[in-house]
């Protein structure tokens, strides 16, 4: 019987062809769904099941400029980035209507107040004397207000925005020139373009919190939305700011230059490469959605992180705002705006080296959050899209009319000179320290236990949170022990900096500019300053030499803010053997003082000391006389007599100062 005929079977070569072809079909059928799923909207980017496709695509970035001219009733403004169209309006749900000069406010024109003045009326007006609620003091003629969509006031009629309240409650004509989106550097440069028509008395910068991440931005698409639009930026430029992208990036130029990789992306903090870079299997819709899937942003640290440059930035264009509305004859009001999300932080919250620069830079703070977080339940705090509804409004308003009458009855009357900094003293046997509030004679405000016997002590803003703490050096461990308030407690940071060797001397400053101090050491044998930007233990960060080696016990580090500038802190020198000081303002370099004088008795061994006696934002030197327990601070760093001379009694012996309240 023969056997019955075999089947023959497919060749490797087809199985793999089939299986190749196989796959082709279902790569093919999903790449297919794929696109049929996809959303392609003008006002968003390409997205699919929710995930925004990556790379994203600059073509589809050019139809979305291509229609966004005007934006509701904003425009395109090369100066500026964008503005708010003179004499438009909107109806989004709630009526915005802006007059001839881009200004907010009330429909149909609103009343006289909400419009610039014109000359004749300017005179008229600065005839009239604006009384506060108790009718006893003169107010300010003309406020305006600049900033974001939180001072523009989204999502509410103008009757409920914080600029109108102003208004009514004063009887002061108040110009919102507020711009939806806008950065801390727009607000700036837009008052720089409208302080000659407006003339403000008193300007208002709303500073929403989110503004510190928009200041470093060039263009928006980076940050939040699908926008071609671009804007100016500051970057820091040795002590001040440079102005980059102005003329603005147009809408037509955005894409090609996010095509062309150009140098400016670099300077914007949101630019991810990996979102707009091509690859060879980008036409695959499929491919994209997986990238995007799989897509992580390289991490990067908190915008608010000490020293960071949207901390940096936001704290420079603030301090020239305020100093050009200074020498305009202006007063100037930094009002600060938490969103929604900002206020569940505690204290201190993570934005308070921001508010630390600013107080250093003698720039007025209004900060409403705490009121605004007492509110944080109410359901008329917010609007849907997390603008600040009546309630939320009505406190913005409410702090903006105190700092104007308390600050306008400061100016009407005359003022003692405030010190910032006041004295202490410390007994290293007893471990106690005794405060004072005043730079005068009197009873201590304040006294407390902290520290190990023999410890030697030191002050400073460890937290940056603007208020400085005492602390303490172990020389025989080489330990810092530091609180972060003026109460007995254990200590916030114990850490080693500096090593054990006996002849070490303790100092505290900020060494880098970027608010808060650290600590650092000083070596007479070695003539050479070991400074450490963080608060914990680590290899120095900055070694200087400066001053003479084997230098005598009487040879003692100091630090300081010499020029006022709010730069960080300069190191310096006291020999209390022939009463010379030498300081020098750049605390990473050698070399000769900047500057040297002498100062109070010599050989007497007086301790120095080093404070903001006069409330000017420069420090300047002090000694303290353990012997006759008396302290003599001068207000200049220069030869001449003391300003001040009190005896503070008290058994501590080593002298230390700082701002121990906060004012």
């Amino acid at each position: 019987m023969k056997d019955a005929p075999q089947r023959s079977q497919p060749s490797m070569r087809a199985r793999i062809m089939l299986a190749l072809a196989g796959t082709i079909l279902g790569l093919g059928l999903v790449e297919g769904i794929c696109r049929l799923a996809v959303v392609d909207d003008e006002r968003e980017p390409e997205s699919l099941w929710g995930s925004a496709l990556l790379p994203k695509d600059v073509e589809d970035l050019r139809i979305a400029g291509r229609s966004e001219g005007e934006y509701r009733y904003l425009r395109v403004d090369p100066r500026l980035g964008w503005t708010i169209a003179p004499g438009t309006s909107t109806d989004n749900g709630v009526l915005y209507s802006a007059d001839g000069a881009g200004l907010r406010v009330l429909p149909e024109g609103g009343d006289s107040g909400s419009r610039p003045p014109s000359p004749a009326e300017d005179g008229a007006a600065r005839t009239r004397a604006a009384n506060d609620a108790s009718g006893a003091r003169a107010a300010p003629i003309r406020i305006a207000a600049f900033g974001d969509s939180f001072t523009h006031c989204d999502e509410v009629p103008y009757e409920d925005c914080w600029t109108y309240d102003v208004e009514r409650a004063s009887g002061m004509p108040v110009f919102n020139a507020g711009v939806p989106g806008y950065g801390t550097d727009q607000a700036y440069l837009r008052y720089l373009e409208m302080r000659s028509t407006l003339r403000p008395d008193v300007v208002v910068l709303g500073l929403m919190i989110a503004d510190v991440k928009r200041n470093v931005n060039v263009f928006r698409t980076f940050l939040s939305g699908w926008t071609a639009w671009s804007k100016p930026r500051f970057v820091v430029a040795g002590d001040g700011l440079e102005l980059i992208n102005r003329p603005a990036a147009s809408p037509a130029e955005v894409p090609d230059l996010i095509a062309r990789g150009d140098p400016l992306l670099a300077l914007d903090w949101w630019y991810e490469p990996a979102e707009w870079r091509s690859r060879p299997f980008d036409f695959s819709v499929a491919y994209r959605f997986a990238r995007a899937r799989l897509f992580r942003p390289r991490p990067r640290p908190s915008v608010f992180e000490p020293g960071s440059e949207p901390i940096l930035v936001t704290a420079r264009i603030v301090e020239a705002f305020a100093r050009d509305v200074e020498r305009e004859g202006g007063r100037f009001l930094c009002l600060v705006i938490p969103s929604q999300p900002d206020l569940r932080y505690g204290d201190p919250v993570p934005w308070q080296p921001l508010l630390t620069l600013l107080r250093r830079a003698d720039v007025t703070v209004v900060d409403p959050t705490n009121d605004l977080r007492a509110l944080a339940d109410s359901p008329e705090l917010f609007r849907p899209f997390g603008h600040y509804g009546p309630a939320g409004n009505d406190v913005l308003a409410r702090f903006v009319l105190r700092a104007i009458r308390e600050g306008w009855a400061r100016a009407t009357r005359p003022q003692e000179p405030k010190e910032r900094d006041t004295i202490g003293v410390f007994d290293p046997v007893g471990r106690i320290f005794a405060l004072r509030n005043a730079n005068a004679a009197g009873d201590a405000d304040r006294s407390l236990r902290f520290g190990p016997e023999g410890a030697v002590p030191i002050a400073g803003d460890f937290d940056g949170d603007g208020v400085d703490s005492i602390g303490v050096y172990a020389p025989a461990r080489g330990e810092f022990l530091q609180r972060d308030s003026n109460s007995e407690g254990p200590a916030a940071r114990v850490f080693r900096f500096g090593g054990t060797r006996q002849s070490f001397l303790p100092i505290a400053g900020d060494w880098d500019g970027r608010g808060g101090d650290s600590v650092g050491v000083y070596s007479p044998k070695l003539g050479r300053f070991f400074l450490r930007n963080a608060n914990d233990a680590g290899p120095p960060d900055v070694q200087t030499p400066f001053g003479p080696t084997d230098a005598s016990p009487t040879w003692h580090p100091i630090a300081g803010d010499w020029s006022g500038r709010h730069r960080g802190d300069g190191i310096g020198l006291y020999d209390s053997s022939t009463g010379r000081f030498a300081l020098k303002h750049d605390p990473t370099t050698g070399g000769p003082a900047d500057i040297e004088f002498r100062f109070g008795a010599a050989g007497r061994g007086l301790i120095p000391i080093v404070g903001d006696w006069d409330g000017d934002g420069i420090d300047t030197i002090g000694l303290y006389d353990p012997v006759e327990r008396t302290f003599f601070l001068h207000n200049a760093n220069a030869d001449g007599p003391a300003e001040r001379v009190f005896r503070f009694d008290s058994p501590q012996r080593l002298p230390i100062a700082g701002n121990f309240d906060g004012l």
